[in-house]
């Protein structure tokens, strides 16, 4: 029962962290830029949670499949579903950013005709959308080790995207770049990440070669 309850803890702990993040995004758009910076950054949300309905599709559909086949020692086959997957929302997230390039200023027009809140939306999700691969390849990643019963290494990744790292960085960059840094801490954010899940899969990859 342990086990269980801290193998599902960093999707408890990425929950959790989106409600946080969101209050110190308000709070810090709020006092920074005001109520039209808090209607752009909702505006260009959207299209995140639309996208993290995806790589969470995808890494809840990978659970299964992982877990069969690193539980029956099939490493190879658990390593080639996470890479193929990975690679598929790695994907994803740039197919909707070449979208946004073309299509940032219809979809602002959607929400609103103010000339000023249209021009922060537009610069701000082309600046965003650049942490959508890098938050999909971080996402697979750690439902990859959830999958094979290292919550450690999951929970840890959750909690620094979503939570320590993100925090961290929502009360630096805004300093020091006003709205432009806003933007700029998802994708710092995720990019660190990254750097993060690497290590982890290298380290994973020398256990492996130690124990067979």
């Amino acid at each position: 029962m342990n086990e269980t309850i801290l193998n599902g803890s960093s999707e408890f702990i990425g929950e959790m962290a989106m409600c946080l993040s969101m209050y110190a995004y308000n709070y810090v758009i709020l006092h920074k830029i005001g109520f039209d910076g808090i209607t752009a950054f909702t505006i260009v949300g959207y299209v995140s949670y639309i996208f993290s309905m995806i790589i969470i599709g995808f890494g809840q559909g990978i659970v299964p499949l992982v877990s069969f086949s690193y539980g029956a020692k099939d490493f190879e086959l658990s390593k080639k579903i996470r890479n193929i997957t990975a690679s598929l929302v790695v994907g994803s997230g740039f197919f909707i950013m070449i979208l946004l390039v073309f299509l940032s200023n219809w979809y602002s027009k959607l929400f609103t005709k103010d000339t000023s809140i249209s021009c922060m939306i537009n610069s701000g999700i082309l600046i965003y959308m650049f942490s959508y691969p890098l938050a999909g390849f971080n996402t697979i990643i750690s439902f990859y080790f959830t999958s094979i019963g290292k919550a450690k290494e999951s929970a840890f990744i959750s909690f620094s995207r979503g939570l320590f790292l993100l925090l961290i960085n929502i009360f630096i960059f805004p300093q020091f770049f006003g709205l432009t840094g806003i933007w700029l801490v998802g994708p710092i954010t995720e990019a660190l990440t990254v750097l993060l899940s690497i290590l982890y899969i290298i380290k994973e990859r020398h256990d492996y070669r130690r124990s067979y």
